[in-house]
C-alpha cells in the first residue's frame, strides 16, 4: 500500500485547500520515503491523524471526530506495485459527478439525508474485500498503517507470568504506552525465549526470540544483546559490573534514548507486514545525532525488505541532513517565513 496525496479543506493549521502530493514528479511513483518538517503547528501530526482517520473510516464506517472538524479531505492510495491504480476516498462536502461514488453513512443537512463519503477507483471493492477476509481471520496481514505518535515511551512494568502474549491483527496498528504486563514487548519476549528452550530441548530450530531483536541490536551496536534471565529481559550494556563482566540492565534501566530505541524497533518488528505504511511522528526522541542516523538507517532497510512506505515528522536537522531533498516536505505557509541555511549554525 501507498499514500500518494492528501488534500485538506480548513482543518486546523490548513486554511483553504491544501494539496500534499507524495509521488515523484518525474516517475509518478509514490516514495519510498517522506520527510515532513516545519514549524511547530505547521500541521505535521495532523497530516498523520487525518489519513490515520481516513483508512480508520474505511475500516469502520464511522468517522472520527477529526473529520468533521474539516470541510473536505480526500486520500489517494494505491494497494501496491502490482495494483496501482489509485483509490480515491474522501469525507465531507464534495461537488458530484467527476467519478465519485457515495459509501457509508449519510448526515441529516437542511431537511434530507445526504452522503458524506465518497469513494472513486474500482480497487476500492478489492481494498473492502481484503480487510473482511483478514478480520475473519482468512487472508495474512498486509497493508495497512503503524503510527507511533511523539507522545511514545517505555514505561516500567512489573514481571509477571509466561505465557502467550494476546494475538493483535489490526490493520490499523497505532502505539499506546501501557506500563502493564499483558501485551508488553518484555511478555513477548519472555515468551518467545521459552518457546526457543522448549524447542532447543526436543532439538528442533530456535530463533523466536533472536528474529525479534535482530533490528534492535542492529541499532545499539556491536555486543549489545537482548537476554532473558529469571523471567525478566535484560540489555548487555557497554560497561562491566564488579566482577569484570558486561552488565545487563532492565529494560527501564537503560538511558532515555536507548528505551526509545527498545520500544520503537521492538514495537515495530511485532506489527511488521509488507506493503504497509509506517508513520513515525518525532523519531528523534531523545536520541543523539549519531543514534538519530543508526536508527534512520536502520528503518530504510526493514522498508526496503517489506516494501514498506515511511513517513517521517521531525524537527531534527540531523535526519534532514540524512536523506535525499527531495524526500523532504515543509508544511510551512508560506513557506519563505521560516527560509533558513540548514547548515548554518546560529549566532
Amino acid at each position: 500500500m501507498r499514500i500518494r496525496r492528501l488534500e485538506i479543506h480548513d482543518l486546523r493549521s490548513f486554511r483553504g485547500k491544501r494539496v500534499l502530493d507524495f509521488t515523484d514528479p518525474v516517475t509518478g511513483e509514490a516514495r519510498d520515503r517522506v520527510v515532513l518538517v516545519g514549524s511547530n503547528g505547521s500541521g505535521k501530526t495532523t497530516v498523520f491523524d487525518v489519513v490515520e482517520a481516513m483508512l480508520r473510516f474505511v475500516v469502520d464506517e464511522a468517522p472520527p471526530r477529526i473529520l468533521d472538524e474539516a470541510g473536505l479531505v480526500t486520500l489517494t492510495m494505491e494497494l501496491g506495485r502490482d495494483d496501482p491504480e489509485p483509490i480515491d476516498v474522501a469525507y465531507g462536502k464534495l461537488p458530484e459527478g467527476d467519478g465519485w461514488e457515495p459509501f457509508g453513512p449519510r448526515v441529516f443537512e437542511e431537511g434530507e439525508f445526504r452522503p458524506c463519503a465518497y469513494t472513486r477507483g474500482s480497487s476500492f471493492e478489492k481494498l473492502v474485500l481484503e480487510l473482511a477476509l483478514l478480520v475473519q481471520g482468512k487472508a495474512d496481514l498486509s497493508g495497512g498503517l503503524i503510527y507511533f505518535p511523539h507522545d511514545r515511551e517505555l514505561r516500567p512494568v512489573r514481571g509477571g507470568t509466561i505465557e502467550p502474549p494476546p494475538d493483535d491483527r489490526q490493520w490499523i496498528s497505532r502505539y499506546s504506552p501501557a506500563n502493564q504486563w499483558t501485551g508488553s514487548l518484555e511478555q513477548l519476549w519472555v515468551w518467545q525465549n521459552y518457546l526457543d528452550l522448549e524447542r532447543s530441548s526436543r532439538g528442533e530450530p530456535t530463533g523466536e526470540l533472536a528474529s525479534s531483536v535482530e533490528l534492535l541490536q542492529a541499532v545499539l551496536g556491536p555486543g549489545r544483546q537482548v537476554v532473558v534471565r529469571e523471567g525478566r529481559v535484560r540489555v548487555s550494556t557497554p560497561w562491566n559490573d564488579a566482577s569484570g563482566k558486561p552488565a545487563a540492565v532492565l529494560l527501564d534501566q537503560l538511558p532515555s534514548g536507548e528505551r526509545q530505541c527498545v520500544m520503537l524497533f521492538g514495537e515495530i518488528t511485532r506489527r511488521k507486514r509488507p506493503h504497509g505504511v509506517l508513520f513515525i511522528d518525532e523519531p528523534e526522541i531523545s536520541l543523539h545525532p549519531t543514534l538519530q542516523r543508526q536508527t534512520l538507517a536502520q528503518l530504510r532497510r526493514f522498508a526496503r525488505k517489506l516494501d514498506m512506505q515511511v513517513f517521517l515528522a521531525t524537527h531534527s536537522r540531523e535526519i534532514v541532513r540524512s536523506v535525499p531533498p527531495g524526500e523532504v516536505m515543509s508544511l510551512d505557509y508560506p513557506e519563505s517565513r521560516f527560509d533558513a541555511p540548514v547548515d548554518e549554525e546560529p549566532s
